[in-house]
């Protein structure tokens, strides 16, 4: 619930050309908060441990939140406009599959792991593969061009969102959402 919250201040990165450069360092440091939450249990926390977790959570899912429309909008617009919406649909099947194979395989390691009587070392593997993954996706996305936009004229981000407001069906959809939520 409090990513829809966290988006708002995707708004006032949204303009900051080249995104580049301020959505990499974001979506890393998301995806080290979260190698951090596998760690936890390899540490010797007392109560602390609940208030960590949920400080590394909230921070991972700001970030994240924060970060991905900016990034969403860069790889879409690498993709040809008459060829996005197979593009999205694709990008969601191997994303939804690849999903399922990772959420198995890491279940099997940690059943593995807890079978042996060893569950420290499943958290640690998760963090390996966790951190891995990671600098995969960085370095998938370091030679990942961004295209030149025509700069516009500066507006604020608050007049930007503003002009979503004055939008009737926009206003339809988010008044809908926040029914919904309630």
């Amino acid at each position: 619930s409090l990513s829809g919250f966290f988006q708002l201040f995707s708004i006032l990165l949204a303009h900051k050309t080249p995104v580049k450069r301020w959505i990499l360092p974001l979506m890393t440091f998301s995806q080290l908060l979260i190698a951090c939450v596998y760690m936890i249990p390899l540490l010797d926390l007392s109560l602390s441990t609940s208030a960590l977790f949920f400080i590394i959570i909230l921070l991972a899912r700001a970030t994240q939140s924060i970060a991905t429309p900016a990034k969403s909008n860069w790889m879409r617009s690498l993709v040809e406009p008459s060829r996005r919406g197979e593009y999205i649909s694709r990008n969601n099947m191997i994303s939804i599959l690849g999903g399922m194979v990772f959420t198995v395989t890491m279940s099997g390691i940690i059943d593995h792991f807890e079978k042996i009587g060893n569950i420290n070392n499943a958290f640690l593997c998760f963090t390996i593969v966790i951190l891995v993954i990671s600098v995969l996706h960085l370095i998938s996305l370091l030679p990942a061009k961004e295209p030149v936009v025509p700069q516009q004229k500066k507006t604020s981000a608050l007049a930007s969102a503003w002009e979503l407001l004055k939008n009737k069906r926009y206003r339809c959809v988010l008044f809908s959402y926040g029914l919904f939520a309630v």
